[in-house]
Formats: C-alpha cells, structure tokens, sequence
C-alpha cells in the first residue's frame, strides 16, 4: 500500500469509530480550544478553511461563531459524515489544494499537518491559498514533551496507537518552516496534554505533566499563529 492510500485508509477508519455532536454556541463560549478561543476574538468574520477537517469539528464551530467555512480532507469516510450535516467539505489533499490563490482569510490545521512527511508541502499550500495579511491557526505535536511522546511511544509499541504516521515539532523547526513560506510568527503557545476520551487517565496524565510543562519539558502540542506577509 502506498503512503497516501495508508493515509486515507487510517482516517477512513478513525472517521468511522467517531459520534460528533455538533456544538451549541453556548458551549464554544465555554471551550478552552486554542483554536475555537481564537475565532471567538477575531472580529472580522471572513472565509476560513480546515485544512484536514476530519469529520468537520473546526468547520461547524467556525461557522456557528460567524464565519463562511470550508473543510478539506483526504478521508471519503470523513468528508461524508460532515457532508450528512450539510458543511461545505471538499475530498482533497492538503499537500496540492483545488483552491485558487490568495482565497482565505483564514486556515486553520488542527491536529492534521503532522501527519504526513511531506509538511512542507502542505504549508507551502496553505500560504498559497490564503489572502496577503491572512492567518495560519496551527498545532503540531511537540518534540519536547516527554510524558506525551513516552504515551504515544508505548500505544505505539503495543500496536494501539489510532493515528498512523506522526511526527513532532520543536518550536524553532516549525518556525522555520513558516518563516520559508512568507509567515510572520504572531504567537506560540505550548498547552497541556488534552483531555481525551478517558477523562481518569487524562486528568492524570495532566496532574502528572505539569512540573514538566512549567519547565517547558511538557505538554502535549504547540500552536503556532501566524500571518502570511
């Protein structure tokens, strides 16, 4: 199988073991997402893009929060299910988009980047399609988060690691890699491990990281916001 059928074959399965539940607005105001806590501030309401939306979380949250926005995603499967609850969400690779140059005000990549070798590629991309002065929303797993990288070493060892391909970033690598791309970096933020299904086990994994996230040795990923020049 080649990588990208691998890819597509991994969200295909991962989009079909998930039950999205679609916020109400209440809830966003809530939520301590990066990225939904971003849009929630950003005044100007433009056309934004989810650049490997999965089943369309970014897409429905952005657009209850007031924004026209559109998801890709290489997963048939994923683009279906978001398709059901009438998102605009177009089958596509985010390493060669469909889109016309200079079309966004704003992308957002949560969570999807990293998954594939070829991240220059996609960012290269992504700087092509959104407008002169528009905004990158990005996270990437850290390279220096240690009890994060031992957890998805060991499910990887034990052969129930969900995710395929991964691989992590130091602040100063990825920087480097938008900065090539006509990125101006507007802030980096480390958060802590997210909280995920098994809510025991996470707030345990969290309670456990944090001397190493105040040490800048924790956490789980780094969000980068940036502006293309």
């Amino acid at each position: 199988m080649d990588k990208t059928k691998e890819l597509k074959a991994t969200w295909d399965k991962h989009a079909s073991k998930r039950n999205y539940k679609a916020p109400a607005l209440e809830e966003l105001k809530k939520s301590d997402d990066f990225i939904i806590r971003f849009l929630l501030k950003t005044k100007a309401k433009g056309l934004l893009l989810d650049a490997g939306c999965g089943s369309g979380g970014y897409i429905t949250a952005a657009r209850l929060i007031g924004f026209k926005s559109v998801g890709l995603d290489i997963s048939e499967q994923a683009v279906n299910i978001a398709r059901k609850r009438k998102e605009k969400v177009i089958l596509g690779d985010m390493r060669k988009m469909s889109f016309k140059n200079n079309t966004f005000d704003i992308v957002t990549a949560g969570g999807s980047i990293e998954h594939f070798p070829e991240t220059h590629q996609a960012i290269r991309e992504i700087s092509r399609v959104l407008k002169n002065q528009g905004i990158l929303i990005v996270n990437v797993p850290y390279k220096y988060a240690l009890l994060y990288s031992l957890s998805r070493k060991i499910q990887q060892m034990l052969g129930i690691w969900k995710a395929g391909y991964e691989k992590a970033f130091s602040k100063a690598e990825f920087s480097k890699l938008l900065k090539k791309n006509n990125f101006e970096i507007l802030k980096i933020e480390v958060t802590p491990i997210a909280q995920g299904k098994h809510k025991i086990i996470s707030n345990f994994l969290r309670l456990f990281d944090m001397p190493f996230y105040f040490l800048g040795l924790g956490g789980g990923h780094v969000y980068f916001i940036a502006r293309k020049k």
